[in-house]
């Protein structure tokens, strides 16, 4: 079950994610916080949390920190960006 969600998930994030890499989202948050003028594609924030949730549920060895900062930086990205701050 663990290789099929990290299957799945592979498959998620490099057919619908905008940027195409794998990995930990708390190092692509303190990255697009120093580097990237804190815009985190809103595209990335439902497709890699959704990717990590089922890579999780199927027994995957993945951590619960990442996705959840990834998603609450996006929203708020998002936000950020539509208020013009």
């Amino acid at each position: 079950m663990p290789v099929l969600g990290l299957s799945i998930a592979y498959l998620l994030i490099k057919g619908l994610a905008e940027v195409k890499t794998t990995g930990c989202g708390t190092h692509k948050l303190l990255e697009v916080y120093h580097y990237g003028e804190g815009v985190i594609p809103e595209r990335d924030t439902l497709v890699k949390p959704i990717a990590s949730d089922i890579t999780i549920g199927l027994g995957g060895s993945a951590g619960l920190e990442g996705p959840s900062l990834l998603l609450g930086g996006g929203v708020a990205s998002a936000i950020c960006r539509r208020l013009g701050v």
